[in-house]
């Protein structure tokens, strides 16, 4: 999982433990173990729950997107993926970030 938004990444390195990034559906399952990927630093996580993107969702996970408002969350999402947000194409994942980095290769390789 990459975290390509400057704002995410500074989120995520500030010391976040819970991540919740809009995602498109049907990779991420609850229980997945992930490798979050933020610039050359690589973090161990987990898929903790996926919601739907709603109104209501996207404003009850908004504080762990690392974006001051649901507008700016998702405006960041559909220039990433360069289209438009439909509820029916993608969802909501919320990763824990575990503890402690995964050791790298020197060239930013797990």
């Amino acid at each position: 999982m990459i975290f390509s938004s400057p704002v995410v990444q500074k989120y995520v390195l500030s010391g976040a433990n819970v991540v919740a990034t809009i995602r498109r559906k049907g990779y991420y399952r609850v229980g997945k173990r992930v490798i979050a990927k933020v610039g050359d630093k690589r973090f161990y996580g987990k898929v903790v729950a996926i919601a739907p993107v709603t109104p209501f969702s996207l404003s009850e996970y908004a504080d762990y997107s690392g974006f001051q408002s649901v507008e700016e969350w998702v405006a960041e999402a559909e220039r990433l993926h360069k289209a438009r947000i439909d509820p029916d194409k993608f969802e909501i994942i919320v990763v824990e970030v575990l503890l402690g980095g995964v050791k790298t290769d020197g060239q930013g390789r797990a």
